[in-house]
């Protein structure tokens, strides 16, 4: 990517030219090309391919960087989402795209939280909290005052108004008294870490049973 003033263009390995420098922004992105040329004060973002030809024809307010499947899109404020292809596969019609899993997506619309597939078929419709996929078959849902891990069909495997952390493997709830908790995407205490009595700086991973701990400087 080379710049003629304020115009950007790209050149190959050769110092000829692909792309004439007439763009105003410009980036290379998992092998795509996202080029926007302002008119009239309005962007016109387009998804071109490695050789510099267009995806689609349709322009947008804004594309963002390629997430391994979709490129989210945004026109009039609403987002939606283009494929690898620029088919414009989720129509501009969402507050925003959240996150994106396999076929599922999370979806932030009318601002409320549901999760719909690539065909916008509501798997989980629009509720006022927000959600967070862990796998294609299970996601949290966040609440002020609790977290519920659901499967897919909604079902509640497991719920806590204590602090959690969130993986695809498990969750990690921290107890008021210092525990950790480690639960399985089943619902099921897998681990139930107990915290030692005393001021403690730093706890070390449970190895055959014992964990090192740091402790008024020193270890034991």
């Amino acid at each position: 990517i080379f710049t003629i003033g304020n115009k950007y263009g790209i050149a190959r390995k050769d110092g000829s030219i692909l792309l004439k420098a007439k763009y105003d922004n410009l980036y290379a992105d998992h092998g795509y090309f996202v080029s926007n040329v302002r008119q009239s004060g309005k962007n016109n973002w387009i998804v071109l391919d490695s050789l510099g030809n267009a995806l689609h024809t349709k322009t947008y307010d804004y594309v963002h960087p390629f997430n391994g499947n979709i490129f989210p899109v945004m026109t009039r404020n609403y987002w939606g989402a283009i494929n690898s292809s620029g088919k414009e596969i989720i129509a501009c019609a969402y507050d925003s795209i959240v996150q994106q899993m396999g076929d599922q997506i999370v979806v932030k619309f009318r601002g409320q939280y549901g999760i719909i597939n690539m065909r916008e078929e509501w798997i989980v419709t629009p509720r006022p909290f927000k959600l967070r996929l862990l796998t294609e078959q299970r996601y949290v849902e966040i609440t002020p005052r609790q977290t519920f891990l659901k499967s897919i069909d909604g079902n509640v495997i497991y719920f806590t108004e204590n602090n959690v952390e969130c993986s695809a493997e498990h969750l990690l709830e921290y107890l008021p008294s210092g525990n950790i908790w480690e639960i399985n995407l089943d619902g099921i205490i897998v681990n139930r870490q107990v915290h030692p009595e005393g001021l403690i700086e730093e706890i070390y991973k449970e190895s055959e049973g014992l964990r090192a701990i740091k402790k008024n400087g020193q270890y034991g």
